[in-house]
Order: C-alpha cells, then sequence, then structure tokens
C-alpha cells in the first residue's frame, strides 16, 4: 500500500508547499510545564530551501517515499534551558492568589 496523496508536502502532482521548510509543532509548553513540553519539527523534504535545525530538545519527523522518519528529542527542554527539574517550582505558581 503506497501513501495517500493528500499531504501537506505532497499532492496528487508531486511534491508541493515548498516554500515551506518545516512546521514545529509545540504540545505541553507553558512557563509552568516546560518539564513536559513536546517539541517535534515536521520536515519538508521537498523544501527548496530546506532546514537544518540542530536542537537537541526538539524531535523531528520527515517524510520519505513510502516511509516516515522519526527522530526524538536527545534531551528535555528544561535540560537544553538549563533549568531545574521541579521548575518553576517548589512554591505555588504564579497565578495562586491567598
Amino acid at each position: 500500500m503506497g501513501r495517500a496523496h493528500n499531504e501537506l508536502w505532497l499532492g496528487a502532482r508531486g511534491p508541493k508547499a515548498r516554500g515551506l521548510s518545516a512546521v514545529l509543532a509545540a504540545k505541553g509548553v507553558s512557563p509552568w510545564s516546560l518539564g513536559g513540553a513536546q517539541l517535534k519539527l515536521w520536515v519538508n523534504p521537498w523544501a527548496a530551501r530546506p532546514v537544518e535545525l540542530a536542537v537537541p530538545c526538539v524531535g523531528a519527523v520527515t517524510p520519505r517515499d513510502r516511509s516516515i522518519e522519526r527522530r526524538g528529542a536527545a534531551e528535555s527542554v528544561l535540560s537544553w534551558l538549563n533549568l531545574p527539574a521541579d521548575w518553576p517550582g517548589p512554591e505555588q505558581p504564579f497565578d495562586v492568589r491567598d
């Protein structure tokens, strides 16, 4: 079974959106939840100007002709930003009022 040609990067007539090198998707990004934040770069393999990103806290997904190549993040956002594991605590979050 082949790939459906109705994707952002690949249409019925071949590669498309060649002016867009990649899309950065983020899940769980807020000042109080950086420890669980997940950053993933969806790379356009047919981009006119390919992106070269080597940020250890960002995973990557690259579509290929018959498969998808996935690379996980090498370290957490907290580690990459050199923040403590209990960030922003241990005190109460900023928006909690007495």
